[in-house]
């Protein structure tokens, strides 16, 4: 649920020119960004220790390539739609 909260401020945030709907959106992404630290959490006590260390990089290595694509996707697509 976290992850469709953090998708519609994301959206919000990239289809307006408002400085106020982008302060919005940008709250409402935040409050939808809680989720690393439950996936974590959830590894931390769900997964059996022989297994815990490659689970925790699978889920940091996803956190990272969302760091490099995540900026470039929103470039992209700020650059290709038209603000009016």
């Amino acid at each position: 649920m976290s992850l469709v909260i953090e998708l519609l401020g994301y959206l919000a945030y990239s289809v307006t020119a408002n400085p106020w709907v982008i302060m919005a959106s940008r709250l409402v992404a935040g409050i939808g960004a809680g989720n690393i630290s439950l996936s974590r959490a959830f590894i931390a006590q769900n997964v059996g220790a022989d297994s815990r260390a490659s689970s925790l990089a699978a889920v940091t290595a996803c956190q990272a390539l969302g760091f490099v694509t995540g900026p470039r996707t929103s470039t992209h697509e700020g650059l290709a739609v038209p603000r009016f």
